[in-house]
Order: C-alpha cells, then sequence, then structure tokens
C-alpha cells in the first residue's frame, strides 16, 4: 500500500520565476502527486489581479529549504523522497510544463487529478524532481501551499 506525505510552506514571498516546493525523484521510489492547494494570504493588490503557476519536471536542483515531508499516516513509515521550499537559486527546468494554473489572489486553488491516469509521477533518476514554480504574481504576494503525495 502506498504511503502518503504531506509537504509545504506557509507566507511564500512569491516572485516572477520562483519556486516554492518541489518533490526530489529517488532511485526507488516515484512520488505520485495527489493535490495541490494554494491561495494568496497577504493583502490583495488595489486593483484585480491574478497570478500564474506553473508545475514543471526539473533535471538539476537548486538550492532551497530542506524540508521533512509528514507522514499523514503517523503510525507509518518516514518518506524516503525528500523536498525543498523556498527556492533562492532556481532548480535546472525541463522545456515545457506539466500544468499551467491561473489563479484570481482572491481565489484558493485546489489542482487534485480526477482519474488514476492523470497523476503526475517523478521519474526514478537522482537528481531529477517535480516543481511548482510562480511564472508571474501580484507584487508583494504571500501564498500558503500545501502538496499532497504517494510514494
Amino acid at each position: 500500500m502506498a504511503e502518503v506525505y504531506t509537504v509545504g510552506i506557509s507566507a511564500f514571498a512569491a516572485a516572477a520565476n520562483k519556486t516554492a516546493v518541489t518533490i526530489a525523484a529517488g532511485t526507488t521510489r516515484r512520488a505520485r502527486l495527489l493535490k495541490i492547494v494554494f491561495g494568496q494570504v497577504s493583502a490583495p493588490a488595489s486593483t484585480d489581479a491574478s497570478a500564474e503557476w506553473q508545475l514543471r519536471r526539473w533535471t538539476a536542483d537548486g538550492t532551497g529549504t530542506a524540508v521533512t515531508p509528514a507522514q499523514n499516516d503517523p503510525l507509518g513509515p518516514a518518506a524516503i523522497l525528500t523536498s525543498k521550499v523556498n527556492y533562492s537559486a532556481e532548480p535546472t527546468y525541463a522545456t515545457g510544463a506539466l500544468a499551467f494554473i491561473g489563479i484570481n489572489q482572491r481565489a484558493t486553488y485546489t489542482w487534485s487529478p480526477i482519474q488514476e491516469t492523470e497523476k503526475i509521477l517523478t521519474d526514478l533518476t537522482s537528481g531529477h524532481g517535480i516543481g511548482l514554480q510562480a511564472i508571474s504574481v501580484p507584487s508583494s504576494s504571500t501564498w500558503d501551499i500545501t502538496v499532497w503525495f504517494e510514494e
């Protein structure tokens, strides 16, 4: 049975082309994304604005803050895969995106695959992974983001 974990960041100071959260691939386990919930928590801009996010594959990790994925089952095993948040040096992303997500600044958004075949998976290559990157966001916006994945 697959184990489910969560990873996230609170009050992420979003900026153009800045990665909020990643899950690194392993050589023995793959991550399957189950759900992503995110929304702006700072005061909205004076004019209605939107944000664009992309879910992307990376082929070389950057510099971020390591976080330990939380176990959904307190009696389950610790996660094998690793995660980082709040990147100061971006990962090297593959061309294109797995998902393009536009959000109004006043909305909370949930991405969740409807069918098993829609789940986005990591590969089995060390040094690869999946990241959620802000492409364009309202200035001075902060976001809360939580990602659920199974391995």
